[in-house]
């Protein structure tokens, strides 16, 4: 029988072509395999007189189109744009696009390149670490290991390095200097801009350490020149050093010391390991020593009045340390360079039960680090009825001036007895007194208040 649709050569030569152009089709309609960007390598070392070192960034097939790949940055070398931000020293230059890559459509790969800077110091081997953040085209992913880290690789000897030193590792001054400058030495002139790091130690009490401890009024030095604990040496420079400003104050304290430790911020400087060491010693002066008997629970406290000559006195510094040992103390420093002044003392029982209190009062003059052998004592008695715990100002409680003495020539005399208040240890409110008592000795104070500076 015979086929009633015979197929023709012709026409299984056109069903075979249509079954290509179908299976054609069928293809166009498939997704774009995704590529995935890397680093060639995950490490590169080149020496600082390499020149331009390639850093490759290769795709895992044949882009199918123009793309950019961004990278960011890190890493202890300075690259160009952030030294001229900073004012340090570059180690290296991107050239071309700064943080970009371009691959072309057909490609397989592109090149981060890289001036290496030779700068005649040596910094130690230095890092640039390199990470691939993102693509501008969709079909291409960043691989995981998507960082590679550059190492360059110092060509100076480590002679080269700066030593930083003090000058003098070991100072002896007393508080009355006020102004102090460590001096620091470079055994060559600085490479760059410099930055160290200090720490104080010791215990004399720094400004900053005085302030975060509400004791701001026993601060004993702050640092002139150092903000937020850093030092800086400009480029060629040879030497550097740190000022500190010392307090003269009214307390007589055992000398204190204190202790500057350095770091440096840079592999091209290093510091002295050792911290300089500063004995600041007790200034001279007339000094007001308070005994009472430590073991009867007694809290004393010791003010100084003082006014120009025939005026009256006013309260001006008080030695009110809680729970003393038995002592309070007070020293009038010849810094004050007063020849002629009105003193007048109290001595105030604070706290305690003991009825009968005996104390003593030594008048003595401090001079090179010890007491002359020109002490003057007196002796009293307080009772319960002497008790004064609200005495400040603010309370409207002032205390009773015990005892007075003036100085006169530069030499203090007339030192008179203690006076014991029949009343208790009181007196009117100072707020409440004459605006001419509240606004005495203006020289005396003028010349007080420069000194404190």
């Amino acid at each position: 029988m015979r086929n009633p649709y015979p197929i023709t050569k012709s026409l299984l030569a056109l069903a075979v072509v249509g079954v290509s152009l179908s299976a054609c089709k069928d293809d166009d309609n498939e997704p774009t395999p995704r590529a995935t960007v890397s680093f060639e390598k995950s490490t590169v070392s080149a020496g600082e007189g390499s020149g331009v070192l390639t850093v490759n960034i290769v795709l895992d097939r044949a882009a199918t189109e123009d793309l950019t790949v961004s990278y960011t940055l890190a890493g202890t070398a300075i690259d160009k744009l952030t030294a001229a931000s900073s004012g340090a020293a570059a180690d290296y230059e991107i050239i071309g696009d700064h943080g970009e890559v371009d691959i072309k459509k057909g490609e397989t790969s592109g090149g981060i390149e890289i001036q290496i800077v030779s700068d005649g110091t040596y910094e130690g081997n230095e890092t640039i670490d390199i990470t691939l953040d993102d693509v501008d085209v969709d079909n291409v992913d960043i691989a995981e290991d998507n960082t590679t880290k550059v190492t360059i690789l110092d060509d100076e000897d480590e002679g080269d390095v700066v030593q930083i030193s003090f000058d003098e590792p070991s100072i002896v001054t007393s508080e009355d200097a006020r102004d102090l400058s460590v001096l620091l030495t470079l055994s060559k002139a600085a490479p760059e801009k410099l930055t160290l790091s200090y720490t104080l130690a010791g215990n004399a009490l720094d400004s900053m350490k005085a302030f975060d401890n509400d004791a701001s009024r026993f601060t004993d030095y702050y640092v002139v020149n150092g903000e937020d604990g850093k030092i800086v040496i400009e480029k060629g420079a040879t030497t550097a050093k740190i000022d500190l400003h010392i307090y003269s104050d009214f307390f007589l304290e055992n000398d204190e010391t204190i202790e500057i430790s350095l770091t440096s911020n840079s592999v091209a400087a290093q510091v002295a390991p050792a911290p300089a060491k500063i004995q600041l010693n007790q200034e001279d002066g007339r000094a007001i020593l308070l005994f009472w008997n430590a073991e009867a629970g007694v809290d004393m406290d010791l003010l100084l009045w003082a006014a120009d000559p025939g005026e009256d006195l006013g309260p001006f510094v008080a030695s009110a340390f809680p729970d003393t040992e038995g002592a309070e103390s007070i020293i009038i420093p010849d810094a004050l360079d007063i020849s002629d002044a009105d003193f007048g003392l109290s001595f105030i029982y604070y706290s305690g039960t003991v009825d009968d209190l005996g104390f003593s009062v030594v008048h003595v003059t401090f001079a090179d680090g010890d007491f002359l052998e020109d002490d003057v004592a007196f002796d009293a008695t307080y009772t319960l009825d002497n008790i004064n715990n609200t005495w400040d100002q603010q309370s409207g409680q002032i205390p009773f001036i015990a005892q007075t003495f003036y100085k006169t020539d530069g030499a203090y005399v007339d030192i008179s007895n203690i006076t014991v208040a029949e009343d208790g240890s009181r007196r009117p409110s100072l707020k409440a007194l004459p605006a001419k008592i509240r606004d005495r000795s203006d020289r005396l104070k003028t010349t007080l208040r420069s000194y404190k500076r």
